[in-house]
C-alpha cells in the first residue's frame, strides 16, 4: 500500500479544493486571486503569481486586493527557510500598512498573520467590507480553531445562505465526511474543504458525530486528513491508507467498506459534465478508485464492472484518461 500511495502522490492527482472556484460551488472572493490555496499549482506557477502581485503593488500601491494576494502567494512560497518566509511576510505586511491601512484587506492580512487567531482583526474586516459574504468562510475557520459553537452555527448558516454548494459539490463534501469512521476527527484547513464540511454538519445535520479540526502541520493518530491537504502534507504519512476522500492509518478494508456502504455517487453517475471547479476536487476520488479497482480485480469481485465504469467516466470528466489507463493496466 505504501508503494501505491507514493506512486499516486507523484502523479499529482491529489489536489486542493482550492479557491479557484465559481460563485455557485465555492467561496466568493470578490477580486481576490482565488487559486492561491490550490495544492495543484506548480512551484513555477506559484512564483509567477507571486511576482505578478508584487508588481501590481508597485504599480498601484493603493490596490488593497493586490496586497492581500501578494501576501497570500508569499505565504505559499516554498523556497528558502521558514525564517526567510516570515521575514518576507513581515516586510509585505509593513509595506502594506503604509498604503492600505484601514481597509478590510489589511485587517484580513492582520488576521492571517496572527495564525487566524486575531478575532478583532477578523471582525474589523467583516465590518469594513461591503461584500461580507467574502469573509464569512474565514469566520467559520476561526470558529473551528477556537471551537466556538455559537459562531460556527451562525456563520455556517450565513455561508450557506449567501453561497450555497452546487449539488455535485454537496455530494463531494458529503462523501468526504462519510469517508470517516464513527466519532472520528477529520483535519482540513482550506476554505473550500474545511468550511463546506462544517456547513454540511451545521446546516444539514450530516455526520454531526465527526469532529472537524483545523490542520496545522500534524494530525493525531487514528484521525483522518483531507486529500485536499496536498502532496507535500500527505507525504508526511507514508503508511496512511485511503478511506475514500480522506487518508488514515488503518486497514485497506475501511476503504472498501466506505465505498460500498457509505458513499453516495448518485449525482456523479447522473452528470454528463463537471464544471472546471468541480473537476479540480473530483480528481481526489481517483486514488481511492484506482486502489479499489486493483483490489476488486485481484479478488474478481462482482462490483468490478460498475467501479470500472465509474472510474472511466470520472477520468473522462476530469481529462485524466491517459494516466488512468496507465495505472489500471499495471
Amino acid at each position: 500500500m505504501k508503494v501505491i500511495f507514493g506512486i499516486l502522490l507523484s502523479l499529482n492527482f491529489l489536489v486542493s479544493s482550492g479557491q479557484s472556484a465559481s460563485n455557485s460551488s465555492h467561496v466568493n472572493f470578490s477580486g481576490l486571486d482565488r487559486s492561491f490555496s490550490s495544492a495543484a499549482i506548480s512551484s513555477a506557477n506559484a512564483t509567477i503569481q507571486l511576482n505578478k502581485w508584487r508588481q501590481q503593488t508597485q504599480l498601484q500601491p493603493e490596490d488593497a486586493t493586490a496586497w492581500l494576494n501578494y501576501y497570500n502567494w508569499q505565504d505559499r512560497e516554498k523556497s528558502g527557510t521558514t525564517g526567510d518566509k516570515k521575514e518576507a511576510l513581515q516586510h509585505i505586511f509593513k509595506s502594506a500598512e503604509r498604503s492600505i491601512a484601514g481597509t478590510w484587506q489589511y485587517s484580513l492580512m492582520t488576521f492571517l498573520k496572527s495564525g487566524k487567531r486575531d478575532s478583532s482583526a477578523l471582525f474589523d474586516a467583516v465590518t469594513r467590507s461591503d461584500e461580507k459574504a467574502t469573509l464569512y468562510p474565514y469566520v467559520v475557520q476561526y470558529a473551528l480553531i477556537r471551537e466556538n459553537k455559537f459562531l460556527l452555527a451562525q456563520y455556517c448558516e450565513d455561508v450557506n445562505r449567501t453561497n450555497p454548494l452546487s449539488p455535485l459539490m454537496y455530494e463531494y463534501h458529503y462523501n468526504a465526511l462519510m469517508s470517516a469512521g464513527q466519532q472520528a476527527t477529520i483535519y482540513a484547513r482550506g476554505l473550500n474543504d474545511l468550511v463546506p464540511m462544517a456547513v454540511l454538519q451545521q446546516v444539514y445535520g450530516v455526520r454531526k458525530d465527526v469532529h472537524l479540526k483545523y490542520y496545522e502541520g500534524s494530525a493525531a493518530e487514528n484521525s483522518y486528513l483531507c486529500l485536499s491537504a496536498g502532496k507535500d502534507e500527505l507525504t508526511k504519512y507514508p503508511n496512511a491508507i485511503y478511506t475514500g476522500l480522506l487518508i488514515k492509518l488503518g486497514s485497506e478494508e475501511e476503504l472498501k467498506k466506505h465505498y460500498e456502504s457509505n458513499l453516495s455517487f448518485a449525482r456523479l453517475d447522473a452528470t454528463a459534465a463537471l464544471s472546471a471547479d468541480e473537476a479540480i476536487v473530483y480528481k481526489n476520488y481517483l486514488p481511492a478508485f484506482i486502489l479499489l479497482y486493483r483490489m476488486y480485480k485481484k479478488s474478481n469481485d462482482p462490483q468490478l464492472p460498475l467501479l470500472e465504469k465509474r472510474l472511466r467516466k470520472l477520468a473522462q470528466l476530469t481529462a485524466t484518461g491517459d494516466k488512468i489507463d496507465q495505472l489500471i493496466a499495471e
